[in-house]
């Protein structure tokens, strides 16, 4: 298995790609609770990115 480095994206990362649903519900999960209490516009874009993520995985 390889090593994570510190600088890999993670979930919620703008150059994070999900190959697994697991991968994508964590994505997900991070895009829905990133950018609370921030710019409504950027809740708004995270929200809708995390709500693509869930339709793929079949989650409404």
């Amino acid at each position: 298995m390889a090593r994570r480095h510190r600088n890999d994206p993670r979930p919620g990362d703008e150059d994070f790609v999900p190959f697994t649903d697991a991968e994508r519900r964590a994505h997900a999960d991070a895009l829905s609770r990133s950018h609370a209490g921030h710019d409504c516009a950027e809740q708004a874009a995270s929200l809708c990115q995390a709500g693509e993520y869930y339709a793929i995985l079949g989650e409404h």
